[in-house]
């Protein structure tokens, strides 16, 4: 299998992940009335977004094809997945205010602590398989690609901090 068809089948399956993500965590937030499994859910809708739109680019690929040059389309899907970023930033102000004034307690949801074990397993595994997969990453800013890396560089999330945020942002992560 060439390495464009396991990237092909890994966001296959990553797409497939989202719906059921998305799907479940929707339905079991508004059954337990929490704003933050419902939010879950939201932003899986948006990352199901962003995961189809490279799908359909890696669909669209040949194998010949040089890597890294953006479209028209894919720079405004980019700028598609902020706004609705954007919107589930709203979603959640709006609803936790709601919650506050209406005095709306979420009650627990078994399914939605079992989803976010389940999530947490299997989207590091497939994060792990795309980044094995791919051999560049790079940053976009307001559709202008602001930094290109080798996947796997030394120092690669604080470049990327820097290329967003202007700065290192120290994290447990990476001290």
């Amino acid at each position: 299998m060439t390495l464009l068809q396991q990237a092909r089948l890994a966001q296959i399956l990553t797409v497939g992940w989202m719906v059921i993500e998305a799907a479940v965590a929707i339905t079991a937030g508004i059954a337990a009335r929490s704003v933050a499994l419902t939010a879950f859910g939201v932003d899986s809708g948006v990352e199901l977004f962003s995961s189809a739109v490279v799908l359909h680019r890696l669909l669209q690929r040949s194998e010949s094809e040089e890597r890294g040059s953006l479209s028209g389309g894919e720079r405004r899907a980019s700028r598609l997945v902020g706004y609705a970023l954007y919107g589930l930033i709203a979603y959640i102000v709006l609803s936790a205010v709601v919650s506050l004034v209406l005095r709306i307690e979420p009650q627990r949801s078994p399914v939605g602590i079992a989803l976010t074990v389940a999530s947490l397993g299997i989207m590091a595994a497939l994060w792990r398989w795309r980044l094995a997969l791919a051999d560049r990453v790079y940053a976009l800013a307001r559709g202008q690609v602001v930094l290109e890396a080798r996947a796997g560089e030394a120092g690669l999330p604080e470049r990327l901090e820097e290329a967003y945020f202007g700065q290192h942002v120290p994290t447990a992560l990476h001290g």
